[in-house]
């Protein structure tokens, strides 16, 4: 995980440009709302740091063996602490 570039930020048009976007890697598949064919179901939600984003895009790099992601800040997870402010 990562805050995303500002490369990255022009991806998306002007008007939807999240604010607190950040870029997501992982071996697994990440999925967006889908209403299609034999996949229906919302968007994944990545957690980190207790922070809790909803994925807005998904650029699937397979053939370097991972999925690139970027979700955009929807809340805190109330079950984890403030881990902003506890010392490592």
């Amino acid at each position: 995980m990562k805050p995303a570039t500002a490369k990255e930020l022009q991806q998306f048009p002007e008007a939807d440009r999240p604010t607190s976007l950040i870029a997501f890697y992982s071996e697994k598949e990440m999925f967006l709302t889908e209403d299609s064919g034999n996949h229906q179901g919302t968007s994944d939600v990545a957690e980190w740091r207790g922070k809790c984003y909803r994925l807005i895009k998904v650029d699937p790099d397979v053939d370097y063996g991972f999925y690139r992601a970027y979700g955009d800040f929807i809340g805190r997870n109330e079950n984890e602490p403030d881990s902003d402010t506890e010392a490592d």
